[in-house]
């Protein structure tokens, strides 16, 4: 028997529009609090799902990706059409493994956050690996988060929430099941006949950002119909960061005016 994946909910159930938001590792659903809250100010209802091993979630013997897709398929079954799906880090894989099985309210939006589709094998999976373990084992105060990020204080404590009920275990036992073969999600990003617009959000390398301007130029050539940006100043986490977490939201929503560089 399948089970409802436990959620986080802003925003009445009679709102004209849904959104589905998807948390990365080391998270959980309330991460999405900011964009939600601005979602749901935009008429959006937010539904916004724990991963397994991540946040309320139970634990699992799969964390392959597709395992973590799977699981939130009864959401998805249960659930009207979603005008807006957006995932970050790990969720965007997630996204795109569910893409087969999301049904869109009219045009449809997919937003896909700072996405690792290119890591390849070896030594960079470790070092994610090993960067992701280092982050549950050694987590900061609300005040360091504050000062060092520039996070607001609701920001840092849903941080801190996901970190702590995240465990090292789980993440080890992530990337085994994930390290097979070589990581790269580029093939699974929609093709120009989806029903869909795809818009790919991309960090500041210089503050570690995942998604480079490379692959996006060569996503230029490949799937035209993918739009992507980069927003300076921007962290992985970027819907954290207070100088930018609004032109996050803009762009998440298809605004036009803000300054965005491709």
């Amino acid at each position: 028997m399948s089970h409802l994946p436990p959620v986080t909910q802003w925003g009445p159930p009679t709102a004209a529009k849904r959104a589905l938001c998807i948390h990365g590792l080391c998270s959980s659903s309330q991460i999405w609090h900011y964009v939600a809250n601005s979602l749901v100010d935009q008429g959006y209802q937010v539904i916004a799902p724990d991963l397994i091993g991540h946040g309320m979630a139970p634990a699992s013997k799969d964390y392959s990706i597709e395992a973590m897709a799977n699981a939130l398929l009864p959401l998805l079954s249960s659930s009207p059409p979603f005008d807006l799906v957006v995932g970050h880090s790990l969720g965007t894989l997630v996204v795109l493994f569910l893409l087969p099985n999301l049904r869109f309210a009219g045009r449809g939006r997919v937003v896909l956050i700072d996405p690792p589709l290119e890591i390849g094998t070896g030594e960079p999976l470790e070092m994610t690996r090993k960067a992701c373990v280092d982050q549950v084992l050694d987590i900061k105060s609300v005040q360091e988060y504050m000062t060092q990020m520039n996070w607001t204080e609701a920001d840092a404590v849903w941080r801190i929430l996901g970190l702590q009920l995240c465990k090292p275990e789980m993440i080890n036992t992530f990337f085994d099941h994930n390290m097979s073969a070589p990581w790269s999600f580029t093939p699974m990003l929609p093709d120009s006949s989806s029903s869909f617009e795809t818009v790919i959000i991309g960090a500041d390398i210089a503050l570690g950002g995942i998604f480079t301007p490379d692959e996006a130029e060569v996503l230029s050539r490949t799937h035209p119909h993918v739009k992507t940006r980069f927003i300076t100043g921007a962290s992985h986490l970027m819907f954290q960061d207070i100088p930018v977490k609004d032109l996050v939201v803009d762009e998440i929503l298809g605004k036009e005016g803000h300054r965005l560089k491709r």
